[in-house]
């Protein structure tokens, strides 16, 4: 990766490279392979572009434009034949080359992760861009007179002006696992949305979305047969532009898209060895989880590797790293803390296992339940909806569950007021929630409800833009793994995020991707040539890391630290229930305990507990990092 950042001063205000030090300086163990500055006047602005890549900034023949790129294309063939570029041209150098040649409308050109700034003095304005699915993150400071940019939010606390002031409304969000928001954990410093340019001049910044998905628009094939071909190529061009020249590896569950992009893979490269990597309990445990989950997927590893000779499964454990320390590093690169700190102990662990063996890139199905794997709940009131009446009553009559089907039906058919007077009721006969989710303090409690994510059935458009939010990135997840694999040394890349494949499936109709009784039937039907149907039409889902209380019993003295250390802070003291989290640990569940109650041991101890605790040990390296700079800044000459 090649982190990036600049300054434009919009009134014409003097910027240069010193204005770049420190943030250039914050992105260090991002981009630790030299450096490259450019600073000159753009129209009636003064621009300064950075870049942790010592073969950037690049710039055209005749000095006119001059750009800074994180980006790992793949559509660098087709754009190379395009554009006649030399073979050897890098990806910054095909952005540079695709702009000159179409302006701003190379962007629907470009596919594959990217963000970058560009310079352009011949329409006196700079031109700022992140990918359609939002791999590349990128934050921007917008004031009168200034716009700041860069690859993560923290790095921009070394721009005069910014400041190192706590969002306080990020941190309810984040308890609250809320996405749609632009908000970082630095006031005043915005995440740049995925899909989306600005072109900044003395004017200042004008943003448009210059991609999206269209809800309404479906294709009709006409057959199941050919939604599942055009799936499955659309798979296979996903995998093949995400294959290595080096050794594969998969973060592989028992899962249909992981299962469905190992196998991709191995059928691409047949003389290639494919490793995966597996979470998986130790030997003969036998502990509690949900009915339906698996938590022992090695046997469904093991399946795929006996059709494919050249799968070599290796089965990994959630490592010995401490819990929570072990961000430290993280944080200070410029990550957030990650939504899931369950979740990180395996993928590190897989991380760690795939470095060792070589693997420099490491693909995942991680996206593949928002579009490549899913479905769509509306398919009978979408048939409805076209007047397909016969199919609509043999839709219900197939239906696993033709009574719930019939009544999910109706609450789909009712207009807006019914729906909002539904959810009304149904809010009213809930159980008074209690405490507030993540054990947060009084000052968090109104941004939580407001924030909670209610049980009521969205429409058929919302659905879609949930499902959309969730293949495409927020610059918070993307700073996260940008970090994560950075510092690991290993890439991840997820086929199932592919924009091509992402706009295929949005474009095949619900009653397609639904029918007859099977769920996920054009993904089924795609792999049913590379897969067994055992995993095929398997519809058990995978439990990672199911011995978790297993884990945090060998880390509970960490934990109890953490909240010693909590209880010194004054930010944690108030915005965190710090006795609720003191009984919590106190009330430490035995396993007989998880066993009766599986569900809510896993929400308070699993998700809330260790998150309200990385979330205090986040804002206790936010305070300490903010007070050194303050003191540099005193000491400075």
């Amino acid at each position: 990766m090649t982190p990036i950042c600049g300054v434009v001063g919009t009134d014409g205000r003097p910027v240069g490279a010193r204005d770049l030090a420190g943030v250039m300086d914050a992105l260090r163990s991002l981009g630790p392979h030299g450096e490259g500055t450019w600073s000159g006047r753009v129209g009636r602005s003064t621009v300064a572009l950075g870049a942790r890549n010592a073969a950037q900034p690049v710039r055209s023949a005749d000095g006119a434009l001059c750009l800074v790129a994180d980006a790992t294309l793949d559509c660098g063939a087709e754009l190379t034949a395009r554009l006649r570029a030399p073979a050897g041209a890098t990806d910054a150098e095909l952005i540079l080359a695709a702009y000159e040649r179409w302006g701003e409308r190379c962007l629907d050109t470009l596919s594959g992760s990217f963000a970058f700034a560009l310079a352009d003095a011949r329409r006196g304005g700079v031109l700022i861009a992140r990918d359609q699915i939002g791999v590349r993150p990128l934050a921007v400071h917008s004031r009168r007179g200034v716009v700041a940019f860069a690859t993560t939010a923290l790095s921009l606390c070394a721009v005069e002006g910014v400041g190192h002031e706590l969002d306080r409304e990020r941190v309810g969000e984040w308890l609250a696992l809320f996405q749609e928001t632009e908000r970082t954990f630095v006031a005043g410093v915005q995440t740049f949305p995925a899909g989306h340019c600005a072109w900044i001049d003395e004017h200042g910044p004008r943003r448009r979305e210059y991609w999206s998905l269209d809800p309404d628009r479906y294709v009709d094939l006409g057959s199941p047969e050919a939604y599942a071909a055009e799936l499955r190529s659309a798979l296979d061009s996903a995998v093949e532009r995400r294959l290595p020249d080096g050794p594969v590896g998969v973060l592989l569950s028992g899962g249909l898209d992981s299962t469905a992009v190992a196998a991709t893979a191995a059928r691409l490269r047949p003389h290639h060895p494919i490793r995966t990597y597996t979470a998986v309990p130790p030997a003969g445990w036998s502990g509690p989880t949900r009915p339906d989950f698996d938590t022992d997927e090695s046997s469904v590893v093991r399946e795929v590797g006996s059709l494919y000779a050249n799968v070599e499964p290796s089965f990994i454990g959630g490592g010995h790293a401490p819990l929570l320390a072990a961000h430290d590093a993280a944080f200070a690169a410029g990550s957030p803390p990650p939504r899931n700190p369950c979740n990180e102990l395996w993928v590190h662990e897989a991380q760690r296992h795939a470095g060792g063996d070589g693997v420099t890139t490491l693909l995942t199905g991680a996206r593949g339940n928002a579009f490549f794997s899913a479905d769509d709940p509306f398919w009978i009131a979408s048939l409805l909806a076209r007047c397909r009446f016969g199919d609509a009553g043999r839709e219900l009559r197939t239906s696993a569950s033709p009574g719930l089907a019939a009544r999910e039906l109706v609450r789909q058919l009712l207009p807006p007021i019914g729906r909002r007077m539904l959810w009304s009721a149904r809010s009213r006969l809930a159980p008074d929630p209690g405490a507030p989710p993540g054990f947060a303090g009084a000052d968090l409690v109104a941004t939580l409800r407001r924030h909670e994510r209610w049980s009521d059935t969205p429409t058929r458009r919302s659905l879609r833009t949930r499902l959309l939010r969730a293949a495409v990135w927020s610059g918070y997840a993307a700073e996260v793994a940008l970090v994560r694999d950075t510092l690991a040394g290993v890439r991840t890349s997820d086929p199932t995020g592919d924009l091509r494949l992402v706009e295929v499936c949005a474009t095949q109709p619900p009653w397609a991707r639904r029918s007859g009784g099977r769920t996920r039937v054009v993904a089924r039907d795609a792999v049913a040539d590379r897969l067994p149907p055992t995993i095929a039409e398997r519809t058990q889902r995978g439990a990672q890391l199911p011995d978790w209380l297993e884990h945090f019993t060998a880390r509970r003295g960490e934990l109890v630290e953490e909240l010693d250390a909590a209880r010194a802070h004054p930010l944690s003291r108030e915005l965190f229930d710090l006795d609720a989290l003191g009984h919590a640990l106190g009330d430490w569940p035995t396993p007989a305990r998880q066993r009766a109650q599986v569900d809510r041991t896993a929400q308070v101890y699993r998700f809330e507990l260790p998150r309200a605790l990385l979330m205090s040990r986040y804002l206790r390296f936010f305070d300490a990092r903010a007070d050194a700079l303050r003191r540099a800044a005193r000491s400075a000459p």
